[in-house]
């Protein structure tokens, strides 16, 4: 992520792997005039595989004996 201001304006940029294997890419600007302005823009990303989530198994109940 990268941001810098000059007086009351701010231009940044960041960017993120989605789920579906493509990079969002987003673009920002900022000021009193125009307010928050963004242009995302989406390209495939072939070289990362995106795991999906799998949640732990649950664990069996333990049977206590006296």
């Amino acid at each position: 992520q990268v941001e810098e201001r000059d007086g009351d304006v701010v231009r940044g940029e960041y960017s993120l792997v989605d789920s579906d294997g493509y990079k969002r890419i987003v673009q920002y600007t900022s000021d009193p005039e125009n307010g928050f302005n963004a242009v995302v823009n989406r390209v495939p990303v072939d070289h990362i595989k995106v795991v999906k989530a799998v949640a732990a198994p649950t664990p069996l109940p333990v049977a206590y004996h006296h």
